[in-house]
């Protein structure tokens, strides 16, 4: 498709108009076409964009300057940042004021504050809940999950303010990365807006994502992570990847295809200590502390997410279909309708498929980058693509597909913004560098 196209700025907005498509179905598209065809659109077109992009910029350039080569004005990042800010502040205070924190809607948030008061009140965090929360449940958040809370948990202040605050931490790091693209005054606006606008177009479409959940910090983290290996930051790599691995495993696959990514096309060194460092801090921050008081804990939690699914496959809408598999996002209601066997079955053949998809596709992309003829992609760009595409298998595949859980594989699109403005042809650099006469 790209390549029928002759001009860059063509099929730049081809992807653009593919970026644009997957934010619609995820928001005020979702569901437009049906309940079958929707997730599967939704699926297709993050495909087609990982593609689209790895085609853009596989033989073309992707250069941040440093600090002190930069010569784009931070004036239009403070003015998009500022209105955005305020337009997603207003929002937020929307709602926060439409959604009172209570169990009976969503126990995300009440689960957090007991993770938080047991440890500020100095008592052991990993075991069960059952008072607290009025039923049995495993203790399944991991360290970063409630970490971040401790904050609002002494203070008293509403937890989805801090959720808010990680996310435009990381939205930082996107307009970190955008200054150093140097474009034109208007275009960079246009693109320091979109995070704010993406935010804002979740708060007006399925506001119960910021309501009841604390997603936007795991979107945050991700952010962060991202930001680490354009930038070859290797303080923020290892940040983002404990943030990300200390609260949630799910790009477990993908961090050996990314440390062999680096091993073999920046510096060993640095892939050692990058894993060393990792290593230590999962050791520090959650075994020590918390796993090795109940070695067994970590295998009957995942065993547990097998029974939360079937309690969700049977929690159902008011047309009798399960509620969170026929909602426009994962393809769990393939599972649900076509195979054979009980619930559990069911949902044990859509988590092997999962993960076989999953390691499809950290095998599949690692001898795609050593099968590269010529000119290699900058790995940077190749191992951003091949998060996003696993990521959004990810949730696509989960078992059961809450709304808040796709946003973490929807939103590092905004990054693939960043790739596609930032490649450049030999013609482009070429145009940008010869001198204009009067």
């Amino acid at each position: 498709m790209l390549s029928a196209l002759t001009s860059s700025s063509d099929q730049r907005r081809v992807i653009y108009w593919l970026l644009a498509t997957e934010a619609a179905l995820f928001t005020f598209m979702r569901s437009e076409f049906g309940d079958y065809l929707s997730p599967v659109l939704l699926y297709l077109v993050g495909i087609v964009v990982c593609v689209a992009v790895y085609y853009f910029t596989r033989h073309r350039e992707w250069s941040t300057p440093t600090a002190s080569q930069m010569k784009q004005p931070w004036l239009p990042i403070l003015l998009a940042t500022g209105f955005g800010t305020l337009l997603c502040v207003k929002g937020m205070r929307e709602v926060i004021r439409n959604y009172a924190i209570q169990i009976a809607s969503s126990d995300v948030i009440p689960a957090l504050s007991v993770y938080v008061k047991r440890f500020l009140a100095g008592e052991e965090v990993y075991t069960p809940f059952t008072a607290e929360l009025g039923y049995f449940a495993l203790p399944t958040y991991l360290p970063a999950t409630w970490f971040p809370y401790l904050l609002p948990g002494h203070f008293n202040f509403d937890y989805r303010w801090m959720s808010s605050f990680l996310l435009l931490l990381g939205t930082v790091g996107y307009l970190v990365v955008l200054a150093r693209l140097r474009k034109p005054a208007s275009y960079t606006f246009l693109l320091a807006f979109l995070p704010f606008a993406a935010t804002y177009a979740v708060i007006r479409t399925d506001a119960s994502i910021l309501g009841y959940t604390v997603e936007t910090m795991i979107v945050g983290y991700y952010f962060i992570l991202i930001t680490g290996i354009l930038l070859r930051s290797w303080p923020l790599q290892v940040l983002g990847l404990l943030l990300c691995l200390l609260s949630r495993f799910s790009l477990v696959f993908w961090v050996p295809f990314y440390v062999l990514l680096v091993f073999f096309q920046d510096s060993r060194q640095k892939a050692f200590l990058l894993s060393g460092l990792v290593a230590a801090g999962i050791l520090l921050l959650y075994v020590v502390p918390f796993l090795s008081h109940d070695w067994g804990l970590f295998m009957r939690v995942q065993s547990s997410y097998t029974d939360v699914a079937v309690n969700e496959w049977r929690h159902l809408n008011d047309s009798g279909l399960p509620m969170h598999l026929y909602n426009g996002i994962g393809l769990g209601n393939f599972f649900f309708r076509f195979s054979d066997g009980e619930l559990v079955e069911r949902i044990r053949l859509l988590k092997t498929v999962h993960i076989a998809l999953l390691l499809f596709i950290v095998a599949g992309a690692a001898w795609l980058y050593w099968r590269q003829q010529g000119q290699r992609s900058d790995y940077r760009i190749y191992a951003v693509l091949v998060l996003k595409l696993y990521l959004i298998t990810f949730y696509a595949f989960i078992q059961v597909p809450y709304s808040y859980l796709a946003m973490v594989g929807i939103f590092p699109s905004l990054f693939l913004l960043l790739l596609v403005a930032g490649t450049t042809s030999s013609t482009e650099k070429t145009a940008s560098e010869t001198p204009r006469h009067a």
